[in-house]
């Protein structure tokens, strides 16, 4: 690390829920420094939270990148820091590399689209939905929803598969973990699915987002007891509150915004971010981690001043020294 250290920059950006529902997802407060205040929009409230800290070591980067979370193994905003220096012929090198981990959306909750006719993705083009009546609009928000709900008869389904199989790693001694007893577990758990589902009345896509797990968990814990005894209920319902937990902090990030200022001696020689007048910039949605890694990388130089004015000297005894062999030739 160099002497002057590198000073890190974060800034958060959300809705009142990012906060204030118990999951500790920014960095932590004493570290950073941690600010937070409410921003006033034309159209909605904004809280922001900003801070920074001062990397003085390579040891220290890692701990400053130890985001808080909460206390279930299975949520985390899952990160991987580098920094690396190597000396070169005329100065240091610096790279600096942050991969934010995918929350696997599609893969864990299933791809909404599959479920949603592509029809309706005009609901969100402004322009289109702009164009159309007011019938156009009800129709396709009524297929929204339709799709949603099927969507969400997947999720539900997907996460009894998921927290079987996690508290069958957890206790491999349980007396039945055939594949035909989860079966049956399934379809019974398919049906109360089924039977909750349609009964919703829902009138507005908005609504479809809204948290039946309150109503549903008593049904699902009850099918993985059944199957995997009464002495693993309290692991059970951990794993389960902890999936759920995962669920959630994953649709809090969708619309949230996320700013990183990283200051590095020298100059910025190359760089996936925007440059600017504090060092490089990178700006993004917490939709863009929802199913792919993203990767913020820097590189800078760091000129020595001695070791070019050694090359200089070097350089110059050189041709002095060649120049006097040429004059002994010339000479003979």
């Amino acid at each position: 690390m160099p002497d002057e250290s590198v000073r890190i920059a974060y800034e958060m950006r959300g809705d009142r829920v990012d906060f204030e529902d118990g999951h500790e997802l920014m960095p932590d407060s004493l570290t950073w420094n941690m600010k937070r205040e409410v921003v006033e929009e034309e159209d909605r409230t904004v809280h922001v939270a900003h801070g920074s800290v001062v990397v003085k070591g390579f040891d220290h980067l890692n701990q400053a990148f130890q985001w808080g979370r909460t206390s279930k193994d299975t949520v985390n905003l899952k990160q991987t820091a580098e920094l690396t220096e190597r000396s070169v012929i005329f100065g240091t090198a610096y790279k600096f590399n942050l991969t934010l981990h995918s929350r696997r959306f599609n893969d864990l909750y299933g791809n909404i689209w599959d479920f949603v006719p592509e029809e309706c993705r005009a609901l969100q083009d402004r322009d289109l939905y702009d164009e159309m009546s007011s019938e156009e609009v009800s129709l396709l928000e009524n297929k929204f929803a339709l799709g949603i709900i099927q969507w969400n008869h997947e999720r539900y389904l997907r996460r009894l598969a998921r927290v079987w199989e996690i508290v069958k790693s957890r206790v491999p001694d349980l007396p039945d973990t055939s594949s035909t007893t989860f079966s049956i577990a399934k379809g019974g758990w398919n049906d109360d699915l089924r039977g909750y589902l349609n009964q919703l009345d829902i009138p507005s896509p908005s609504l479809v987002y809204l948290n039946w797990w309150d109503d549903l968990r008593p049904q699902f814990l009850g099918h993985l007891v059944d199957i995997a005894g009464v002495d693993s209920t309290n692991l059970i319902i951990r794993v389960s509150e902890a999936v759920e937990d995962e669920y959630r902090t994953t649709m809090d990030l969708k619309d949230d915004a996320f700013r990183f200022v990283l200051s590095m001696p020298g100059k910025i020689t190359d760089t996936n971010g925007k440059r600017v007048e504090e060092g490089v910039e990178w700006n993004f949605s917490g939709s863009d981690i929802l199913n792919q890694d993203r990767e913020l990388y820097a590189l800078s130089f760091e000129p020595s001043l001695w070791r070019i004015g050694i090359f200089i000297v070097l350089v110059l005894f050189v041709l002095r020294r060649f120049k006097n062999i040429v004059k002994r030739r010339k000479g003979i």
